[in-house]
């Protein structure tokens, strides 16, 4: 019995010693953007690194929403005075009630807006005083804003990207991650599985504006701003920095679009800033959907674009076709809203996420959000689309293609084709039927997607950065990356051997031939 326990024993003392530990890590995330749904997503990782142990440090412009937590530090910068943000969200509005491509429109006041957040936070005095600390990992969130990188050389520590978007070709650059271009679609392909022809042209097409876009963005904006706020005197160039780049958390699953080949450094995290368990809702809320007997539809257009945004016009179309129906409809609207029928109750903020979870949830009419649209997949609940900018037309439409989902153009919003659509997706079960078989495939993981980015994250300080898992296409550059310095030799080599051997040819048949007349010239 004796030996049977120091044996026990000595198996458990084994697996202690053998199993990696993280010891608590001093770990700055640095999170410029003026986004507040980017922020939610990326905030819930430093949350999660802060419950299991680490000495947190946040610095955002955003105001804390969750409790605070024993060793977490949130530092509030005042936000810029002059940034483009609210201008910018009325020309998404505005475009998106024209029907208008939004993308190439507001492209410019999308970049002035997003690097001139990152300039200001870069430049804050609370950033001026966090420098003078000693800190072992950073976290960037990502969106436009590269040249922010700097600062991890600054700190002389590995750092992590924590990027909203899917696998876009500025996340595959830092990790060497391939395109893959002829089997997985682009972002604006609005499509899933194997291509046609065309769209496999297409989709070539794509990445080479792609291509030049990207290059263009980074030589002729971020690296200038990256060299301002990180003289060259002083710190490594602008390629060097990127290629510090440990880690690259992308906001993507393959269950939601084409599966894609992944490197070790990009790892997939769709969902990670939805709660295992939904937190208490409050009492109000609650009650308004514990009512709810014929069931309760969710309405919200994100953190960026405001429901009080909508035109009268729209807006009344919407309250119209709310009071035809008997189900029980919760708004997140900013601002009071007068002559609201009986079934519709509204707030200026809502727990999204715990709304979502609630059992009497029948619809979520969203502007198509990648969070909003991971939480609607994560809880089985349909969804409406509204998509004004970006990337929530596609989003959408992979959706809609996947079977739990109709799409309704702002544009195109009236009360005859909103009641339409939702009538739509209220009495054909269909939808709900194929999203409660995703939703079970979306959740099939080993391990919550907040737990597998806190490992991974874990896992590069535990390495001092883990080099050993990055590719090493972070280092070759364009020729060498596609093989055209080598078929540019091999090419070489075959028409040196081309000319040699025609060469060789010639003089061999010229002596043969010169041979032949000479020796006839003495027999005659």
């Amino acid at each position: 019995m004796i030996k049977t326990k120091l044996l026990v024993l000595g198996l458990a003392l084994l697996m202690f010693y053998t199993v990696p530990t993280t010891n608590s890590a001093r770990i700055f995330g640095f999170f410029t953007t003026p986004s507040r749904s980017h922020f939610i997503i990326q905030e819930s990782l430093m949350r999660e690194l802060a419950t299991r142990g680490h000495d947190v440090t946040v610095l955002t412009t955003f105001d804390q929403i969750g409790k605070p937590l024993k060793n977490y530090r949130y530092i509030k910068v005042k936000p810029n005075e002059e940034d483009e943000m609210e201008s910018l969200k009325d020309q998404m509005m505005n475009n998106a009630e024209e029907n208008k491509d939004n993308f190439f429109a507001v492209l410019p006041k999308l970049v002035n807006s997003m690097t001139s957040a990152a300039s200001h936070l870069l430049n804050s005095p609370q950033l001026a005083e966090l420098k003078k600390e000693q800190f072992d990992l950073i976290v960037f969130g990502w969106f436009i804003n590269d040249f922010q990188i700097g600062l991890a050389s600054h700190f002389n520590v590995p750092s992590v990207i924590i990027s909203v978007v899917p696998n876009v070709k500025l996340m595959r650059d830092y990790v060497g991650n391939p395109a893959e271009v002829s089997a997985v679609p682009a972002l604006n392909m609005n499509s899933k599985g194997p291509m046609t022809f065309l769209q496999r042209a297409k989709n070539l097409f794509i990445h080479c504006i792609e291509f030049v876009l990207v290059n263009i963005f980074e030589y002729f904006i971020m690296n200038p701003l990256y060299v301002q706020h990180f003289p060259p005197d002083k710190y490594p160039s602008y390629d060097e920095a990127k290629r510090n780049v440990s880690l690259v958390l992308i906001n993507s699953h393959f269950s939601q679009g084409t599966p894609s080949a992944l490197v070790p450094g990009l790892i997939e995290f769709s969902g990670m800033h939805i709660k295992r368990q939904p937190d208490p809702l409050p009492e109000n809320i609650k009650q308004w959907l514990d009512t709810a007997t014929d069931g309760a539809i969710l309405f919200s257009m994100g953190s960026n674009i405001r429901s009080s945004q909508l035109s009268v016009e729209k807006r009344d179309a919407l309250l119209r076709t709310f009071a035809k129906i008997k189900q029980k409809i919760l708004w997140k609207f900013e601002e009071d809203l007068p002559n609201k029928p009986a079934n519709v109750m509204i707030s200026k903020w809502l727990p999204q996420d715990d709304v979502l979870a609630h059992p009497n949830m029948k619809l979520f009419i969203s502007h198509c959000g990648k969070g909003g649209l991971s939480e609607a997949k994560y809880h089985g609940v349909p969804v409406l689309g509204i998509p004004i900018f970006g990337d929530q037309q596609s989003n959408i439409q992979i959706a809609v293609a996947e079977g739990w989902a109709l799409q309704l153009q702002y544009s195109e919003v009236t009360e005859e084709t909103f009641s339409r659509t939702l009538n739509e997706m209220l009495q054909n079960a269909t939808y709900r039927q194929v999203i409660k078989k995703l939703s079970f495939m979306f959740r099939d993981r080993p391990q919550h997607p907040v737990d597998n980015a806190a490992f991974w994250v874990e896992y590069v300080i535990r390495h001092r950065g883990a080099k050993h898992m990055q590719s090493p296409a972070v280092h070759l550059n364009f020729f060498q990356y596609y093989s055209l310095d080598v078929l540019a030799v091999l090419f070489v080599v075959i028409y040196l051997s081309y000319k040699f051997t025609k060469c060789a040819i010639k003089m061999l048949f010229r002596k043969c031939c010169g041979s032949g007349k000479s020796i006839k010239r003495k027999e005659d």
